[in-house]
């Protein structure tokens, strides 16, 4: 994909339109989502209230257009990984495709959570694990 880059007039002379740059635009195949919370300790229901929002897919089209002239086509993406935070402390949650199952790494232990999203966030609601970074990898065909 080619997009475009607006020139930048340094002086105040420019009064001719600018010269756009040219550049190679690639969308990335992960894509990130960050959930911010009020306070580093909060209760279970604002956790549950929290990942019931939260999908384990998206369709990251809409990112790139809003315009219904130009309809982009469907790009969906799977949710892949989740850091969480609980008492100062890290742990992350990791989908495995070898176990097909989602992973909990905390510091050297690593544990099967079980084969859905919905195990992960049982896990958090029970641990008070509060989510915080959100990977999701497009889905690339045959996956």
């Amino acid at each position: 994909t080619v997009g475009e880059l607006p020139g930048i007039c340094q002086n105040d002379s420019c009064a001719k339109e600018l010269i756009k740059q040219k550049l190679h635009v690639s969308r990335p195949d992960v894509y990130s989502l960050v959930i911010v919370h009020e306070s580093e300790s909060v209760s279970q229901a604002d956790i549950k209230r929290t990942l019931d929002a939260v999908e384990s897919t998206m369709d990251v089209a809409a990112i790139y257009s809003d315009d219904p002239a130009h309809p982009v086509e469907p790009k969906p993406a799977v949710l892949r990984h989740v850091n969480a935070f609980a008492f100062a402390h890290y742990v992350a949650f990791t989908w495995n495709e070898v176990a097909n199952a989602w992973l909990l790494r905390d510091d050297s232990v690593c544990k099967v959570v079980g084969p859905s999203f919905e195990d992960v966030k049982a896990k958090c609601i029970a641990n008070r694990y509060q989510p915080g970074l959100l990977l999701y990898e497009i889905v690339t065909r045959g996956q």
